[in-house]
């Protein structure tokens, strides 16, 4: 056995000691370990796994009964109420208070184990929404590793926590936290946690992402492009631990990843981050108070940090693009191949259910409505059969490009079938789901384009239009497709060249 190793198993025979300290409840945490490990979309499994586990039952029951949801009457099923909030969402808030569950097993103060736990759930909430930005299918992955990854450093808080309290005074950057605690304690919190997942019996894959959640994956020598997972997690990681300050280096690239990733949606890094706190509360049901978390003073870091480091920042963000490069060339070729129309640069059917699937988990986790619109050109088969095949390929690109400029930038736009065409517009309310529908009619119908050889025509379009406000579990994208289909034929067959819009109850967890 080599030294490292051999140091490396005496570390973790010393953190399994600290364990023992505080009983065998560390580790009978069975439930946390099995929702870590369950995917958030296989609701049979939450629901079993939060039914055998009356704290988690009761979690979930007071959520879906709370003022906020606003139930008509008393929900008293675990079955129920996971259908209805969402298998992920009742999955989040499982593994949530599962962590506040594991915090509070050991001997640390009520306000230290909120701190700890509110943080924690804090910085999942910032991984997922990096990771919906640049991985939609795998937020939930990252918001996982992001609720883990300090999973064992409340223990080795109330193993010593007057270290702590000198430590964070200290401290001047996060490795120079680890290395304080590796210096004290032989290991440190990211190795931990990672030995605590390994004594759940958790897939080794997470456990060596905890392990090395603190590593920044954009500056290896040569590195990969990098998962956006970790990527997610090294995002969270850079936030507070508990009351430090954020450290300069943290401050330059938490700033970085802003403006390569999230400066779309969020002016400044400050609004990046009140919007996951947002995130939190709207996850736990409730006003989370007490946090450790001090959005104004993050706004005085963030702002003296950023001015001082701009050849930081700058750097920083060179490196995210060059790292970034070649997996954004190969996402796009992947892209380019499978997942769009080549006619018309839109998605094609596998690229508009790849990318809507996680659209509908999100509004279904935040409870914000979202509208299907499907549409085809009337007399399309009068345009090839008088101006030629390639004028009516010239008025389907025509088409595409009126309506990308009707909708929003980030909503999805498909062709899935000759002259059918199908957007998805999500975070929506009923209003500005029938005015845009309206507008989107309004501009294409009568719209005169010119085609080759000097030929001229009129767009004319039927679209049919299907809004839910809030969804239940069993809604899926085929669902949605399959009314706003239905909403086109009634269309059609009452005139064609217009809209038909539906509020539809039955596919909404309200209805």
């Amino acid at each position: 056995m080599s030294c490292d190793a051999a140091k490396s198993n005496s570390d973790c025979s010393r953190f399994e000691q600290m364990i023992e300290q505080f009983g065998p409840g560390v580790l009978r945490h069975q439930a946390l370990a099995e929702l870590v490990a369950c995917r958030p979309e296989n609701a049979e499994r939450i629901i079993e796994i939060i039914t055998t586990h009356s704290a988690l039952s009761a979690r979930v029951l007071s959520v879906i009964n709370s003022a906020a949801l606003g139930m008509p009457r008393r929900i008293y099923s675990v079955a129920r109420a996971v259908h209805l909030l969402g298998s992920a969402r009742s999955r989040f808030l499982a593994m949530a208070h599962g962590l506040h569950l594991l915090t509070d097993t050991v001997d640390l103060s009520p306000i230290q184990i909120r701190r700890l736990w509110y943080n924690s759930i804090f910085r999942a909430c910032c991984a997922r929404t990096l990771c919906s930005e640049i991985d939609p299918p795998r937020l939930h992955d990252a918001f996982t590793l992001a609720l883990i990854q300090d999973i064992a450093l409340p223990i080795l808080v109330a193993a010593d926590p007057q270290f702590y309290d000198q430590q964070m005074q200290a401290v001047d950057s996060g490795e120079s936290w680890r290395r304080a605690e590796r210096e004290h304690f032989g290991i440190d919190h990211a190795r931990a946690g990672a030995q605590l997942l390994e004594l759940w019996g958790a897939a080794e894959h997470l456990v060596e992402q905890v392990a090395a959640h603190h590593d920044n994956p954009l500056e290896a020598e040569q590195p990969d492009a990098p998962s956006p997972v970790r990527l997610s997690g090294f995002l969270a990681s850079l936030l507070p631990h508990d009351t430090e300050p954020l450290h300069p280096q943290s401050l330059t690239w938490i700033g970085a990843i802003h403006a390569r990733f999230l400066a779309e949606r969020n002016d400044t890094p400050l609004h990046f981050l009140e919007d996951v706190a947002e995130q939190t509360r709207l996850i736990e049901g409730r006003e989370a108070g007490g946090a450790a978390i001090d959005c104004e003073q993050l706004k005085q870091d963030l702002t003296h940090g950023l001015c001082n480091d701009a050849p930081g920042l700058v750097t920083n963000l060179y490196k995210l693009e060059s790292s970034l490069l070649c997996q954004q060339r190969d996402d796009a070729k992947l892209q380019s191949a499978t997942l769009t129309d080549p006619l018309t640069g839109l998605l094609n059917r596998r690229g508009f259910e790849t990318l809507a699937e996680p659209r509908l988990e999100w509004s279904r986790t935040t409870a914000k409505g979202m509208c299907v619109i499907v549409g085809d050109l009337d007399d399309f088969k009068s345009i090839n059969d008088t101006c030629g095949h390639d004028a009516g390929d010239e008025a389907l690109a025509a088409l595409a490009t009126l309506l990308r400029s009707s909708v929003r930038g980030d909503d999805l736009i498909a062709r899935i079938g000759g002259d059918e065409f199908t957007l998805l517009i999500d975070q929506i309310d009923v209003i500005n789901a029938r005015r845009l529908a309206e507008n989107l009619s309004e501009k294409i119908n009568g719209r005169l384009i010119l085609l080759r050889n000097d030929h001229r025509t009129r767009l004319h379009i039927s679209l049919g239009a299907v809004y839910v406000e809030q969804f239940c579990e069993h809604a899926s994208i085929g669902d949605l497709l399959a009314r706003a289909d239905a909403a086109l034929r009634h269309r059609k067959r009452n005139g064609k060249q217009g809209l038909h819009f539906i509020e539809d109850k039955s596919l909404s967890a309200r209805g």
